[in-house]
């Protein structure tokens, strides 16, 4: 049966992106381990991005930013096509219903 305490789960066919299941529409968390190889992200709504470990690049628009280990970084809606590099672990915030099929 469903407990109070729940491990995230990997995302179907991306397994360095582990997604907790909170079950409700308004508020979804997965955990990023990132490393050189691209991870893709297509948000279709607001997301923050908070890296915990290492760095997170992360590349939209034509535009790049650096996440040091404590920073954060807000993804706007019409972000579009977002891409993760690593070294490093970071927690993503997001609306599980705007994420599409690729959100965990």
């Amino acid at each position: 049966g469903r407990t109070a305490l729940e491990r995230p789960a990997p995302r179907p066919g991306e397994p360095r992106e582990e997604g907790y299941a909170p079950r409700v529409p308004d508020f979804g968390l997965s955990r990023l381990r990132l490393d050189d190889a691209p991870l893709v992200l297509e948000p279709g709504g607001p997301e923050i991005l908070l890296c915990v470990e290492g760095e997170a690049e992360l590349g939209a628009g034509g535009g790049v930013l650096r996440l040091r280990r404590g920073e954060s970084a807000f993804i706007r809606a019409d972000a579009g096509r977002v891409v993760l590099r690593g070294p490093g672990l970071a927690f993503r915030a997001y609306l599980p219903e705007a994420a599409g099929p690729e959100g965990a």
